[in-house]
């Protein structure tokens, strides 16, 4: 049995045979929490939750969903929230079977080179990543966050706002430095670690950070439907490819996967304090 603490089934890339992959994960012992990034996923993954045992969802708004129409392949209305609706996502997050909020944080890759929007868009990212912590700690429930070419930044607002600083999170598909690894770990993160591992980025050793990440402090994710592995480039991410990032981790820390998924699996309990 092993969890995919990071899915997308909510996904449209999954909308002509969502039940069936759902099903089959289930079948084969592999569970899922499906992550919102925004109104619409967020529901449906809440939607899903309800409807099978060992599915969980998150809630919460992505940071690139505030202003740049890059949400057409995650539901059917392309159109950005430009505010956080506080309300409404804490009545979402009030479900039972939402384990956390998120997937949220700063993302830097698609924000205006202009330096006045390029300042403006940086600030509604702040104050949304702001939000999106306050009401995590309101309602007592785990962080995701997302973070892209900002690791920095992140760790600054953190340090600037440690009132709102989560008891329960994970850093989502790291891929900084070790120095800034090191940095999170000491504020308490998890580590997500998914197919990105099996890509070559400049800069970023991933067996080097691997092997400086705790076993206590790693869980395993897909972010499917994307960053499948190499062998199987051109086809669709399921769940089911976590088992992948599993022996990849394994390999790199030279232990028995049967082992490892042991940890992670608790690591994963620890973190949405959830059972299974």
């Amino acid at each position: 049995m092993i969890i995919d603490t990071h899915a997308h089934t909510n996904f449209k890339a999954f909308e002509n045979d969502r039940e069936e992959i759902i099903k089959e994960c289930l079948n084969n012992q592999t569970f899922m929490v499906n992550i919102g990034t925004n109104i619409i996923t967020s529901i449906k993954a809440i939607e899903l939750a309800q409807k099978y045992e060992n599915v969980w969802a998150t809630v919460g708004l992505h940071p690139i969903h505030l202003a740049t129409n890059l949400q057409e392949d995650e539901d059917e209305d392309g159109t950005d929230e430009k505010d956080f609706d506080y309300q409404k996502y804490k009545e979402l997050a009030q479900n039972r079977k939402v384990v956390a909020i998120g997937e949220m944080g700063l993302d830097y890759y698609y924000i205006p080179q202009n330096e006045q929007e390029k300042t403006q868009a940086q600030a509604s990212q702040t104050k949304l990543l702001l939000q999106e912590l306050e009401l995590a700690k309101e309602l007592k429930k785990a962080c995701i966050l997302h973070c892209r070419m900002a690791y920095n930044e992140l760790l600054d607002l953190l340090r600037a706002n440690t009132q709102l600083a989560p008891e329960r999170a994970v850093l989502h598909c790291f891929m900084a430095n070790l120095d800034q690894l090191k940095q999170f770990l000491d504020l308490g993160f998890f580590i997500g670690y998914n197919g990105i591992i099996f890509k070559q980025i400049p800069g970023i050793n991933f067996e080097e950070l691997i092997k400086a990440t705790p076993n206590e402090r790693i869980v395993l994710e897909t972010d499917c439907p994307y960053l499948i592995h190499p062998s199987k480039k051109g086809q669709r991410n399921t769940p089911m490819g976590v088992l992948d990032v599993l022996n990849e981790i394994a390999r790199i820390k030279q232990k028995d996967p049967e082992e490892l998924v042991q940890i992670y699996n608790n690591n994963a309990k620890r973190l949405f304090g959830i059972e299974f």
